[in-house]
């Protein structure tokens, strides 16, 4: 019997290794590949463990995506837009694995986004959007960082244990973290008022000129609050003014 066990499980150690050996290695040749084009999509969402660049862009041509990375990987990067919800998705082809020399980046010029969601290990790294409302997400392990951005109304949910950073203005907020990443919007300099949620141990630091509604969970975490809001509606245990 046990002689069996061991046969299995050498089978699947050797099944492992094989897999890993068949990877498509990049060739070394790293370049812009072909720009690929769409008709608008309003939100962008990575499955890839890439550094996706987004910029926001105001003029009459399409929306457009390439990807730099090794010319032999490029077709195993798929970019498409589901016209049901408007949004992007950037996932490598499922059937396939990959070993690129170098890291792989995407970048992302767009005439409107209303949302950005990082599912993967991943940097989302994002320059001037405007936008009367932005919605962010953090699935997994990765990270949205934005900076100059100018929003009515943003909605940043932290849901593993990445990161968001922010900077820009905007008016309102509602932001979440549900885990133990770190979430970090002290730059965004909200006028008119803001929630922020800690769910997990991962704390948080805002901005909120008029009324700031804190609750900092029942783990331990701490929102760090600026901007000398008109008013605080929250416990008075680790829900601090910053420095």
């Amino acid at each position: 019997m046990k002689q069996y066990v061991y046969v299995a499980v050498a089978g699947i150690l050797l099944s492992l290794f094989s897999c890993k050996d068949h990877c498509i290695k990049g060739d070394g040749n790293v370049m812009n590949n072909a720009s690929r084009y769409f008709n608008y999509f309003d939100i962008i969402q990575s499955n890839i463990n890439a550094d996706v660049y987004i910029t926001y862009v105001n003029d009459t041509l399409p929306d457009e995506v390439f990807v730099r990375c090794d010319g032999n990987l490029d077709p195993y990067i798929h970019t498409s837009v589901d016209k049901s919800n408007n949004t992007l998705y950037i996932e490598l082809d499922n059937e396939h694995c990959i070993r690129p020399s170098r890291p792989i980046e995407v970048y992302v010029y767009a005439h409107r986004i209303t949302g950005i969601i990082s599912n993967s290990s991943g940097k989302m790294i994002c320059d001037s959007i405007v936008s009367s409302n932005l919605s962010i997400q953090v699935l997994g392990n990765g990270g949205i960082y934005m900076t100059g951005i100018s929003i009515d109304l943003i909605t940043g949910n932290l849901v593993g244990n990445g990161t968001i950073e922010i900077e820009g203005k905007g008016i309102n907020g509602t932001y979440v973290n549900w885990a133990g990443g770190r979430f970090t919007a002290a730059q965004m300099m909200l006028s008119g008022n803001c929630s922020a949620t800690c769910k997990g141990t991962g704390g948080m630091s805002v901005y909120c000129k008029n009324i700031l509604t804190a609750d900092p969970g029942p783990n331990g975490a701490v929102i760090t609050f600026y901007g000398n809001p008109h008013t605080v509606i929250a416990p008075q245990e680790r829900v601090v003014p910053g420095n």
